[in-house]
């Protein structure tokens, strides 16, 4: 299985984040995301614009609805 390219660095991928979600919710996003679905990862998304450095620490892979108010999207 492929994983993402920024899988080491991801706080969300290696626990760091506040625990919002349960422990079974994280490990689905992170099947869905982290194992090869990056392209479509809303933290993923944020890093390649704008640069790892500007990712929200409380953003999740499948905040779609964020990615488009930080990158200004109408």
């Amino acid at each position: 299985m492929k994983k993402c390219a920024i899988i080491n660095e991801c706080p969300f991928f290696n626990d760091q984040l506040p625990k919002s979600l349960t422990a079974k919710e994280r490990d689905e996003l992170k099947t869905k995301f982290c194992g090869g679905g990056s392209e479509h990862c809303a933290r993923f998304l944020v890093a390649e614009v704008l640069g790892a450095d500007e990712v929200p620490a409380s953003l999740c892979p499948d905040d779609f609805y964020k990615v488009s108010v930080i990158l200004e999207i109408p």
